[in-house]
């Protein structure tokens, strides 16, 4: 298990990526080229991290 998890959503301006851990919301990563390119440049950034379904607190921060 890792201490951080993030997970992809989809946004007028395309595919964004958050990422949090046991104190909150740690990143958001504004979209790149496709939604590949942004799930890996989150994993370059943070490393050993797992994509998983948000906690009901972050899912509340992508929906605004």
């Amino acid at each position: 298990m890792t201490d951080r998890n993030f997970t992809m959503f989809d946004t007028a301006i395309g595919h964004c990526g958050i990422v949090w851990g046991e104190r909150g919301i740690n990143a958001v990563q504004l979209p790149m080229s496709n939604e590949d390119r942004t799930r890996t440049r989150i994993r370059q950034r943070y490393g050993e991290i797992t994509e998983t379904a948000p906690p009901a607190d972050v899912q509340g921060a992508i929906e605004g």
